[in-house]
């Protein structure tokens, strides 16, 4: 004969607050269409994105973009959540009758932090001074985890053995885009976006 009893942990995802997310904590996600001149390192936060890239996102021409381009900021979050089971084996009775309880177990890790955004103003042409945007790091991408170790089994009751079967799932992010309170804009254009709404921005 063999009982099996399930029991589970359940592990919240945090979310790392950020000094410009005003109205809304977790950013828009409108559209996931790859643009052309983006280059960026999450492991250093350094990169580079092109105006036309901030333009086409945007829906502005060339004269919206040099008007805003001062109060436009970045900034790079992730998250990812990871499951996996433990199990404890044990045998009563002159019968040895088995017993197994699986324990699900599951945790998730949130990376954000804002990145220092310097606006590469070096064109003397008609077009105005802005070709894009440098990225780098500003304080360093802060990670919080919720739940335990990823493998881990519980110390009490003894007895759990881990299964060996994480799971890790990538629950989205990237590299997101705001432009701040006091930007001129306009921003009733197509795209359907606002000033100080963080957006993912597709790389």
């Amino acid at each position: 004969m063999k009982l099996v009893k399930l029991s589970g942990v359940l592990a919240v995802t945090a979310v790392m607050g950020c000094q410009n997310d005003v109205t809304s904590p977790l950013a828009r996600d409108l559209g996931s269409t790859s643009l052309a001149s983006i280059t960026f390192d999450a492991t250093t936060s350094i990169g580079s994105v092109g105006k036309g890239d901030v333009q086409t996102f945007f829906g502005w021409n060339n004269q919206v973009l040099q008007r805003n381009a001062a109060y436009i900021d970045f900034r790079f979050s992730s998250s990812e959540s990871s499951t996996w089971t433990c199990t404890k084996t044990w045998y009563t009775g002159p019968n040895q009758t088995e017993h197994v309880v699986v324990q699900q177990r599951s945790t998730s890790v949130s990376s954000q932090g804002l990145l220092a955004t310097q606006g590469r103003n070096n064109s003397e042409g008609l077009n105005g001074p802005n070709t894009g945007f440098m990225l780098s790091s500003e304080g360093g991408i802060t990670t919080s985890s919720s739940g335990p170790a990823v493998g881990s089994c519980p110390a009490s009751p003894s007895g759990f053995v881990f299964d060996n079967n994480v799971q890790t799932v990538n629950n989205g992010g990237g590299l997101q885009i705001i432009v701040n309170t006091g930007a001129p804009g306009p921003f009733l254009t197509p795209t359907g976006k606002n000033v100080n709404t963080w957006y993912n921005f597709p790389w």
